[in-house]
């Protein structure tokens, strides 16, 4: 691999920004049945609500380590999705195989004031 894999661009981290959030959502999702005990993080859950809990209780709790190792697992598959994202847009190259110019469309505009 080479050094810009794991460099951080925009769209890696916005890619990891939404699989961090599908996948809570889909964890809320599966999980919506058990009222008892509650997760949050995928693989690693690093938080943790479980009950019914009295007040002298904890029930509750957050390990900030795998917090870390989550969002840099989510980094690494984002970093691999935009690896193979490139890869197929460089081997299939849209413009080249249509033979369409991409900056044709940009004379054409639509004056919409005249509504």
């Amino acid at each position: 691999m080479n050094n810009q894999f794991l460099k951080p661009t925009i769209g890696k981290i916005v890619v990891t920004i939404v699989l961090l959030v599908l996948a809570h959502v889909v964890q809320i999702l599966i999980r919506a049945g058990i009222v008892d005990y509650w997760v949050i993080g995928v693989p690693f859950h690093f938080e943790q609500t479980w009950g019914p809990c009295f007040s002298e209780e904890i029930c509750y709790s957050f390990n900030w380590f795998l917090l870390i190792i989550d969002i840099i697992f989510w980094y690494l598959i984002s970093c691999f999705k935009v690896f193979l994202w490139k890869k197929y847009k460089k081997k299939n190259n849209y413009w080249k195989k249509k033979k369409i110019n991409p900056k044709a469309g940009k004379a054409f505009k639509i004056n919409l004031n005249v509504l």
